[in-house]
């Protein structure tokens, strides 16, 4: 009865493709490896109530041991493949994230200079009567100090400057 009970289930070589042809998902090859898994922990139960065939049993043990061991190869390549694939896309995000920084940098320090300016220029005007004079001079000088900012923030650093 055993014999025939192990006749009625799925070989593991109609699941086990060699390593060379490997065009399914990752997920698909995960499940297999499990389906493996799970057939060898099945026969390894009934291969210890049927004591007639152990030699038999090993030798289909070691060739399933032989597959699972190709197979969770071939798994580390394909995770090593993807996880290099994804760290490549990174190194551009780097340069463009460094980028958004300097111009926002650059951005806010021009915009804090004319406003910080500006305020002190028309509060001036108010407590000296001179009103839109010193509004126009601090106006002034605050753009010129935001330039000054977008160029120290934007230029080149030295090698051993950061």
């Amino acid at each position: 009865m055993l014999r025939a009970a192990r006749k009625d289930w799925p070989q593991a070589e109609n699941f086990a493709p060699s390593p060379e042809r490997f065009d399914f998902s990752v997920a698909r090859r995960r499940a297999i490896v499990q389906f493996l898994r799970m057939a060898q922990s099945a026969r390894r139960k009934t291969s210890m109530s049927d004591e007639n065939d152990d030699d038999a049993e090993d030798a289909e043990r070691a060739a399933l041991n032989a597959r699972l061991q190709k197979l969770n190869a071939a798994l580390r390549k394909v995770d090593e493949e993807q996880a290099a694939a994804e760290a490549a896309p990174r190194t551009e995000r780097k340069g463009f994230t460094r980028a958004m920084r300097v111009g926002l940098n650059a951005f806010s320090e021009f915009v804090g200079a004319v406003l910080v300016s500006a305020v002190i220029g028309w509060q001036a005007d108010q407590w000296l009567g001179t009103t839109p004079w010193l509004l126009i001079v601090m106006l002034g000088l605050g753009v010129a100090a935001g330039f000054w900012n977008v160029y120290r923030v934007a230029k080149p650093k030295a090698p051993g400057e950061e």
